[in-house]
Order: C-alpha cells, then structure tokens, then sequence
C-alpha cells in the first residue's frame, strides 16, 4: 500500500492549515490545491502535488507495512518567479517541521527534501494568455500504514 489513499485529501487538508500557504492559494473549499494538476485554465497562484514513485519495503518475511513514497510539489504564479518562490518556501515550511502524526490511515514518520528548489516556466496556451513560473521540490515522505 502507498501514499496515494491518503495523500489527496488528507495532504491537502494540512497543508489548508498553514497560514502562509493559505494567504497564496486561498482557504476552505476554494482553495488552489491540487493532485496531479490543476483545472484547465487556471491562471491564479495555485500548488500541484504528483505521486511519481511509492517502494514498499520487503524483507525475507514478506512485504512490510512501510513504504517510501517521492512527491513533487509544484507552485505556480503568473505574476513572477519570485511569487512561485514564495509559495515554494511556505509549502518548504510546512514540510520540514512536520512532526510524526497521521494522515489517514497512515502515519508519516518523516519527510525529506531533496534539494531544489528548480525553477522554470511554461509557455502561453490556449485560454492563458501569460506565462505560468514555477517553482519545483521534491519530496519524500517515510510512512508506516496501518
């Protein structure tokens, strides 16, 4: 088992918790969070998370009940890479002081980063006529499921 039951909503839901994120992408129900990417068209500062490798540790007796799940966060702005920076630094915040505690059904043990932030932007497309910075980390998270 992996990460992917409760990264979506209970990630989400604690990452609604940290002002500093919040004051960017908004709070409750509107708020600019998104697995794997955003609504077509979205244009304001917003987060995209992605899942993009889960190893569940074995040993001679079998599969353990641990995994080791690598998550990219993605923040976006139209205004500029220092915006997306901003945004990057607040999720960086909320990530690094994490305390063991549960996430659905799971409990994250640990979380890590691996460098970063790296930087880019893509292009103006259809229905956006700006280009979107941003800012990339990458994640692993050490969970234990139930």
């Amino acid at each position: 088992m992996a990460l992917y039951d409760e990264i979506d909503g209970d990630l989400i839901t604690y990452l609604k918790t940290k002002a500093a994120i919040t004051a960017i992408v908004g709070t409750g129900d509107n708020a600019r969070i998104y697995p794997d990417g955003p609504p077509q068209g979205t244009t304001s500062d917003h987060l995209v998370f992605v899942v993009t490798d889960s190893h569940a540790f074995e040993s001679h007796a079998g599969f353990s009940n641990l995994s080791r799940d690598v998550v990219h966060f993605y923040s976006y702005s139209q205004s500029s890479r220092s915006a997306a920076l901003a945004l990057d630094t607040a999720v960086f915040n909320a990530l690094k002081n994490w305390q063991r505690g549960s996430m659905g059904s799971a409990t994250v043990l640990r979380v890590m980063y691996e460098g970063g932030p790296f930087f880019g932007h893509e292009k103006p497309t259809e229905g956006r006529e700006q280009k979107l910075y941003f800012a990339r980390r990458v994640y692993r998270f050490f969970v234990r499921h139930s």
